[in-house]
């Protein structure tokens, strides 16, 4: 940690201050936490997801993604989370791009995770999320091909490399294939 005691706001206006000006860490409980930056292959598997959900919300119009959202999910003493991508479907579209930090629930929370260290935030992460009231939370997990779908009070479900990965009643008609999220080019 680097520095304690913060509020949400507080880590906001530091950022700058930060080591790549924050771009590698999370506020929590107060205090800054720089986490390891991310494999090659995490960017193209954001990019991944980004562009099925992108192809979902230009054809039914519902919902927007954003990336690297200031998520706030606690309040005294104050935690926020950078996930890979955030789902909303309500409100102004696009109105929480423009927020610095967001408190509202997005709909789905996607976490894409390339690091050990990374892959030990995420059973504290997904409680958070579900407390603050997101409906559905996928990992995709680089190491294991594989992608982890998580319901607040559910089984959490596994889906491997050949299986389609699916919105349910939270992203009404997404579906994609777990191998096309997955795919990393021959650079």
């Amino acid at each position: 940690m680097i520095d304690q005691n913060l509020s949400a706001e507080e880590f906001y206006s530091r950022l700058p201050e930060l080591p790549e000006a924050g771009r590698w860490c999370e506020l929590v409980r107060g205090g800054v936490v720089q986490l390891d930056p991310p494999s090659a292959e995490y960017g193209a598997v954001v990019l991944n997801v980004a562009r099925a959900l992108g192809e979902f919300c230009t054809r039914t119009h519902r919902g927007y993604a954003c990336f690297n959202t200031l998520l706030v999910t606690r309040r005294g003493p104050d935690t926020v989370r950078r996930p890979s991508i955030t789902f909303f479907t309500w409100a102004r579209r696009f109105s929480e791009m423009d927020a610095a930090l967001s408190e509202r629930a997005p709909r789905l929370v996607v976490e894409v995770v390339s690091t050990d260290a990374r892959r030990r935030q995420i059973p504290d992460k997904v409680r958070e999320y579900h407390a603050l009231g997101t409906k559905l939370v996928w990992l995709l997990d680089l190491e294991q091909a594989s992608v982890e779908v998580h319901r607040p009070h559910r089984e959490v479900q596994l889906l491997p490399r050949d299986a389609a990965l699916r919105g349910e009643g939270v992203v009404r008609g997404f579906r994609c294939e777990v191998a096309t999220l997955l795919r990393v080019p021959d650079w």
